[in-house]
């Protein structure tokens, strides 16, 4: 009893000790007398919280290097350590190093067996696997998070037969939360509602589930207003709770704010933002402690929401818009991402983060000032892991006007709960649209994906799509363009844009179109650019229709053959002039073939093969060329990325844009996105699977065109139409967009020569439709 009560003496003085300058050494000297335990890892790691609660990340860090040191002699408490280093890191952004330390301790823990029982090192697995969780939650790779959760539940559970006094409680509210940041809300309250009957909880892991049940009852309000006094009243009977730390405490106010406006109850807001403004006038006790400043643009943005909508005077409204546009300085300055997270890593693919920026978006158009937070959202994307791989910087609205605009425009789309803003761009100028919200749009969507499921190219739900997306005051504008670049698809669950009616005919078949992965990324691709010139000798560098490979894997070995005909890849290269495509065919299309390529001379690569999608691989997008004795043919994400590529890729292979469901102004982690990475400038892909045929008709119209001089948004456009003026519907071509910069063409114009597109659709009716199949480029 002695020594237990010396360790609580201890803990119940931690952050006090903590203030002090020397307290490490004495902390540690203090422990050590007291001999090792379990108790070691807790008091330590309140050492750490304290410190980091404060801000003070490099004493954090400091203390936990002590730790490692100290306690070498105890590898599991070292293993344990590092993890709370990447936990640090974590909160601090720096994902590669939070990264590289849970590497580190996993590396040790997996050489540790599990028998006997051995509570610090099964402590250090389960820290673990709840710091990745929130890790890979904060970087929107919410796949793996969900699996990192399943194997952090299934731990704690083992782990609790073992030893009683271990709880699952921080396990299942990080799951709870996770579902909650997806907007599963039925299930979590499906999951929460059995555990909080059940009872045994303690007061903190019941004050959790009943906080994330009023967040679900929240988000289904928005759906169902009939859930909003239930919401209202567990938020409320939380918030008089005493218990409550100041974090939690303003998460609630925030949860009621929320309700209050979907009311537009603002007196109530009202009171909220009173409430915030104590909350943060007091935080910690003491002026050395600050808020976090998520907390504070939060607040922030709900005292402008109701200065908004009460009417307030221009003054009052640019107080708050500079104090918003403060907070996001702030908030980016804490943010990075590791470049080699190219794939969708962006600071918007948070709601939160979005409804934020959303409100400074409301007060610059409240002030006739759309430009700055234009200016804001430039900034934003510019931090977009693919954005600074490739050391794209935020350009002004003038140099975005250059590089992207022309005789077309762009249209931006940033979807918030209550509403989706619009940003049209062009030689004019700015305009700003009011669009339905997040969830609204996203039900659109859905209801104009069954119009296309059933192979319609129009009907009421690409009407209603397109009314949504592409307002009237929009469409007016947009009738002198002749291409338009969109950006923020990917946050609105990827609209089939091209099929939106437009005119007397659809979006694709009036205007050019291509996708920008963020706006300063697709300003720097259009930059440097090598200058137009006549279509030179195996400027073309086809690999078709290569056999699956033999030495693959056994998943792929089903694949049927691609190996068309030499009539059919005649018909493809027919429409370019001599010697201009270099075309490796069947057994020759090989992987490695392609990695030796000499494309120097090269202004296109034609990749007409299966395309994979392998769940278990972090980038599953791939493609399947031949093999050869050494390798097998497939080439992945990773190897494209190291390639040096043309400047526009066609990808005729199924999938080529599927990936991980990971939003953010990057969300490249496809084929797309390692093409880019490799140098090229635009890339025609598909997240569909394709049929060979009406791939072929496209692709072989796409390049006749390029050689006439046309952009490829121009070529995919003529091409696009002259499909669809073929067969009566375009919806097998839909799925073909182009990512990137593609409104400048690559070759000088030249007189189409005289064999026209019917000598490929006279060589694809020979192959018969039973030869083909319905979807020869499927994947497995």
């Amino acid at each position: 009893m002695p020594r237990l009560a010396r360790l609580a003496s201890i803990e119940d003085s931690l952050q006090q000790r903590v203030a002090s300058s020397g307290a490490i050494g004495r902390w540690r000297s203090a422990v050590v007398g007291a001999g090792f335990g379990t108790f070691v890892i807790g008091m330590e790691e309140g050492a750490v919280g304290a410190l980091a609660g404060a801000g003070r990340y490099d004493e954090a860090s400091a203390w936990i290097e002590g730790c490692i040191e100290a306690y070498a002699e105890l590898p599991a408490c070292a293993a344990y350590y590092r993890v709370l280093a990447a936990d640090v890191a974590r909160l601090q952004g720096r994902w590669d190093v939070a990264m590289a330390a849970l590497g580190q301790a996993d590396a040790f823990l997996a050489t540790q067996p599990e028998e006997p029982f051995d509570p610090l090192l099964w402590a250090a697995r389960r820290r673990s696997l709840g710091t990745w969780v929130q890790l890979e939650m904060q970087l929107g790779r919410i796949d793996r998070a969900l699996r990192y959760s399943a194997k952090e539940r299934a731990l704690a559970e083992r782990s609790a037969e073992l030893d009683p006094s271990v709880a699952v409680d921080s396990a299942r509210f990080r799951y709870l939360d996770l579902l909650v940041s997806t907007g599963s809300y039925q299930a979590v309250l499906d999951k929460a509602a059995p555990v909080l009957a059940a009872g045994g909880l303690s007061a903190k892991a019941e004050h959790d589930l009943r906080y994330l049940q009023a967040m679900a009852w929240t988000g289904l309000e928005l759906r169902d207003p009939s859930r909003e006094p239930r919401a209202r009243a567990e938020f409320e009977q939380l918030l008089a709770d005493t218990s409550p730390k100041q974090l939690r405490r303003g998460s609630l106010l925030l949860g009621l704010s929320r309700l209050d406006r979907a009311a537009g109850d603002l007196d109530g807001l009202a009171e909220r933002v009173a409430a915030l403004e104590d909350l943060l006038a007091g935080w910690g006790g003491s002026a050395a402690q600050a808020p976090p400043a998520r907390l504070v643009a939060a607040s922030r943005a709900t005292a402008a929401a109701l200065a908004r909508l009460r009417g307030e005077d221009a003054a009052s409204l640019e107080r708050h818009l500079e104090g918003l546009e403060a907070s996001f300085v702030e908030l980016l300055s804490g943010w990075s991402v590791a470049p080699e997270l190219t794939g969708g890593i962006g600071y918007l693919h948070d709601t939160r983060r979005r409804t934020l920026l959303g409100e400074l978006i409301e007060l610059a158009v409240a002030l006739d000032q759309p430009e700055r937070a234009l200016d804001q959202l430039l900034v934003i994307q510019a931090r977009g892991a693919l954005s600074q791989s490739l050391g794209a910087e935020a350009p002004d609205l003038a140099s975005l006007q250059a590089a992207l605009v022309g005789d077309g425009g762009l249209l931006i789309y940033l979807p918030t709960l209550s509403d989706t803003h619009l940003f049209l761009v062009d030689r004019e100028g700015i305009a700003t649209f009011r669009l339905p919200g997040d969830r609204d749009l996203r039900r659109l969507v859905r209801k104009a994906d069954l119009d296309v499921l059933a192979g319609r190219s129009s009907g009421p739900g690409l009407d209603d799509l397109g009314r949504a997306l592409l307002p009237v005051g929009a469409v007016a504008r947009m009738e002198s363009w002749t291409h338009a670049y969109l950006t923020g698809a990917e946050l609105l669950e990827q609209p089939h844009f091209a099929l939106l009616p437009f005119g007397d005919s659809t979006l694709g078949r009036e205007l050019g179109l291509a996708a920008a992965p963020s706006l300063p990324l697709a300003a720097h691709l259009a930059q440097g650019r090598a200058p137009v010139g006549p279509v030179g000798p195996r400027a073309f560098e086809l690999f078709l229709g290569p056999p699956t490979a033999a030495a693959a894997p056994e998943a792929y070995r089903q694949l049927g053959s691609l190996d068309l005909g030499q009539a059919t890849w005649d018909a493809l290269t027919d429409g370019l002039p001599a010697a201009a495509a270099s075309r490796h065919l069947g057994a020759e299309a090989s992987r490695a073939a392609l990695l030796a390529a000499d494309l120097g001379q090269a202004r296109v690569l034609h990749l007409f093969c299966h395309g994979i999608h392998d769940t278990t691989q972090d980038q599953p997008a791939g493609l399947v060329l031949a093999g050869t004795d050494e390798d097998d043919g497939l080439l992945r994400w990773s190897a494209i990325a190291g390639l040096q590529v043309p400047e526009l890729i066609i990808l005729a292979a199924c999938g080529g844009a599927r990936s991980p469901g990971r939003q953010g102004e990057d969300g490249v982690q496809h084929l797309g996105g390692a093409f880019l990475m490799a140098g090229a400038r635009a890339v025609l892909l598909s997240r569909a699977d394709l049929e060979a045929a009406s791939t072929l008709e496209l692709t072989a119209d796409f390049q006749r065109y390029l050689v006439e001089g046309d952009s490829p948004m121009e070529a995919l456009r003529r091409a696009r139409n002259d499909y669809a003026e073929a067969h009566g519907s375009e919806v097998l071509v839909s799925s073909l967009f182009l990512l990137g910069a593609a409104h400048e063409p690559l070759f000088v114009a030249r007189r189409p020569g005289w064999l026209r597109r019917h000598a490929l659709l006279l060589a694809l009716s020979g192959l018969g439709a039973g030869a083909l199949g319905v979807a020869v480029l499927r994947r497995r």
